[in-house]
This record gives C-alpha cells, structure tokens and sequence, in this order.
C-alpha cells in the first residue's frame, strides 16, 4: 500500500531510487534492458520503497534508467598540425590532479544526467584536447591554436566546461569563455559555468579551491563591471575565469582589466591562459576585405590582442560549421595582434551521442520515408509554382502556416521549461 505523497516527495524518492538502480548497474556490468529490469525488481524489494512506489512509477523509472544507461557515444577525431617542437605533456602522473579537482566534481554532476558510457567519452575527449593545448607547467613562451567541431545541440558546452576544468585542474590560471554574441546564450553559459565549475552544489567542492569568476550571471564585462571589480591577478592565486559576450566594447574592457593588472610587465603577463571561443565561426573571422570599422574585423582583432597579452596562451574555438575557421589564411601575422585565428596546431571532431537527432538521423538512415519524423509537403506549388512570372504573387501554403505555428508553440513550451536560459 502506497503512501500518499507530495511532488517533491514523491520525485525525491524516485531520483534515489534511480541512484540506487544506476549503482547497482555500475557494479554487476550491463545495461541492456533486461539487467535495468533485473535492477529495478531486486531494488523495489526494499521494503521503504515498495511502501512508497506504485507500479507504473516502476515502469516510469524503467524508461528513465533506459533512456539514462542506453545512449553511448563513440570516440572523437583528431587531426594535428605540423608541430615539431611540441612535446606531448599529459601523461599519467599529471592525469592524477584530474581525479580530485574540478574535473572529478563536474565529473560526478554530469554522472547524474548522463550515462556512464557519454560521461567516460567526454572524459577521454577531454584529455585527448587539454593535451593538444600548451602546457601551463611550461615555463617557456607558448601560444597554441585549435578547433573543435560538435554537431548542433550535440553537447559543445559539456564538453568546453569538461576542458576549462581540467584546464584548471592542470594549471590554466586564467579562463575566458567568449560565448556568442546574445546576451541569453552569454546568461546561459554563465549558469552553466556557474552550477559546474564555479559554484558547483557538490560535497566535494570544500577540498578544492574556489575560482573567482569576473562576470556574473546578470552582469558581462561591461563597464560597471570594470570598475566593480577589485580583484588583481597575481601569480599564485585560484583559477580567475571570465563568461562574456562576444561583443568589442566587452573584449576591450577585458584588454584593459588584464593590461591594468600588477604582474603585466613588458607587454605581457606570465601566466598560462585559455581561451574558449564559443560559435568560432561567428564574428571571430578577419574579413580582413571589409572596412576597418566593420565588426567582424574589430573582433578578429580584439580576440588576438588578448591571446597576445599572455606569454603562454591557448585558443580553442568550438563550432559546429568550421569552414570559415579552416580557409583563415595561417601565415596572417601582426607584432601587436600576433598570428590569426586558423587552428594550426589540431582539429577535434566531436561524436555525438547516439540518441542525438540530426540530419543524418533524418535523411540518411535506411527507409527515411518511413519514418514519422519526415512529413512530406504536397502544396508548396501554390506558393511558387516551379514556372512563374517575375510578378508572380506567393501565396503561403498552409503546410508553412501550420510550421510556423509549430516554431512559435514549440518554443513559448521551452521559455516556460527554462531550457534556453535560466532567469
């Protein structure tokens, strides 16, 4: 007999349960859906669960436990440059700081939403990535340039936040996040930053020192924020990190908070730097054709000055459309900006999960056709007819009216869900 309980109860029961059930999985091997079933019956006989769940919460718990344990990823791909002074670096003594830093505490946070297989592959892209940028223990002048490339909502950020953690674990002293050029995405990157690196809710965060961040989630690089903030870099302090807009007057104050610091001396600062360039394709690019006020350029240039401040600086940009990235001309050079963006050094392809959607899970898996994900559209005729006068007038199909709408609801559903950002 089943208690009656309230919401938070009742899912505060059911997200133990499923804890319970994803441990004893992890320990007896096997995740298909017989073994999630065979975990879900030897669990409920604990009596303060069966008090507590009825049936169809077990059934409920066995699509989540599927859904959690069922998705794998396979391995990323990489390609280097021609690098021959460059030394690999992360071996297995300096993987050890990654087991009891902020890796392992984001670690643990996405162990919660993920599966174990998707947790591992982010991980050993991770490593495969922080070990392509340059080594901050390094006491030599080092700049290194890459790109990674991630289909659409396929988890880009997971695996940026995965890097500058163990970045930081490592040695990065100081961290900037350039996350697009909306003030939503900057927000929802900052929030994300915030709950896995910065602000993490986890035990285990009393034993690791705290970065401090120079943005807040309602607050850029702006101004204000410039003059806000009073904290100097010095040599032996905690990671700082920046989330900012990609935006010129936020690059600038940037510039001047780093060139007012006390250890920048002779035009640099000594300190091992990372910087990640979210939509590297976005505004980062020198048009280097178009005029010198135009914004792309400015942007271009800003996001160079900077890496150019650091003695030892590493650039990661991260893209899902990487073909502006790799025609940037790679012998462009400047004495203030120093070299271009073009990722010289290594390119890494991102696999996606296999639950993730896209166009080939649409297009090009077998009998498409088939499928209820692909609506076939009979009436666009009569909104341009295949032959038509230069005058003539379209008239929307209602196939286009009903897909709008569609757009419209589907996304007022994820405003009210939170999903794009957290107020």
């Amino acid at each position: 007999m089943t208690e009656n309980l309230s919401n938070d109860n009742k899912n505060g029961i059911i997200d133990n349960f499923i804890e319970l059930c994803r441990a004893w999985l992890n320990n007896t091997g096997g995740t298909s859906e017989e073994r999630i079933r065979e975990a879900v019956d030897f669990n409920y006989q604990i009596s303060y669960f069966k008090e507590k769940l009825t049936i169809q919460d077990l059934d409920e718990i066995e699509l989540k436990l599927q859904e959690l344990e069922g998705i794998d990823m396979d391995l990323g791909v990489g390609l280097d440059g021609d690098d021959d002074k460059f030394e690999e670096w992360l071996d297995s003594k300096r993987k050890e700081k990654l087991k009891r830093g902020y890796w392992d505490i984001y670690k643990r946070l996405l162990s919660k939403k993920l599966s174990i297989n998707v947790v591992t592959k982010i991980d050993l892209a991770g490593d495969e990535i922080i070990s392509k940028c340059g080594d901050p223990l390094n006491n030599n002048n080092w700049e290194r340039k890459g790109l990674v490339i991630g289909d659409v909502q396929s988890g880009k950020t997971a695996n940026y936040i995965g890097l500058i953690t163990k970045a930081a674990d490592l040695g990065y002293k100081v961290i900037v996040v350039i996350a697009g050029r909306d003030n939503n995405l900057r927000r929802q990157t900052q929030q994300r930053i915030d709950d896995g690196f910065i602000d993490p809710k986890s035990d285990s965060i009393q034993d690791v020192p705290r970065p401090f961040s120079v943005t807040k989630l309602g607050h850029d690089f702006d101004s204000p924020s410039l003059q806000r903030v009073a904290f100097k870099l010095d040599k032996n302090l905690n990671p700082v990190v920046a989330v900012i807009k990609k935006n010129t007057n936020v690059l600038n104050n940037l510039k001047k908070y780093f060139r007012n610091s006390r250890i920048y001396k002779n035009g640099k600062i000594d300190l091992p730097f990372i910087l990640i360039d979210d939509e590297a394709d976005n505004a980062s690019i020198n048009t280097k054709y178009g005029s010198i006020d135009d914004d792309p350029t400015r942007i271009n240039s800003d996001i160079r000055e900077i890496l150019n401040i650091f003695s030892k600086s590493s650039y990661v940009g991260y893209t899902a459309t990487p073909f502006a990235n790799i025609f940037i001309d790679p012998d462009t050079d400047n004495e203030m900006l120093g070299s271009d963006l073009f990722p010289k050094h290594f390119i890494y392809k991102l696999a996606p999960p296999t639950n993730y959607v896209g166009p080939k899970k649409i297009f090009l898996d077998e009998d498409p056709y088939d499928s209820s994900i692909i609506q076939n559209v009979f009436d666009n005729e009569d909104y341009i007819p295949l032959k038509h006068k230069k005058s003539h007038e379209p008239n929307i199909p209602k196939s286009l009216k009903e897909a709008l709408i569609c757009f419209y609801l589907v996304n007022a559903i994820f405003e009210i869900r939170g999903i794009f950002y957290k107020k």
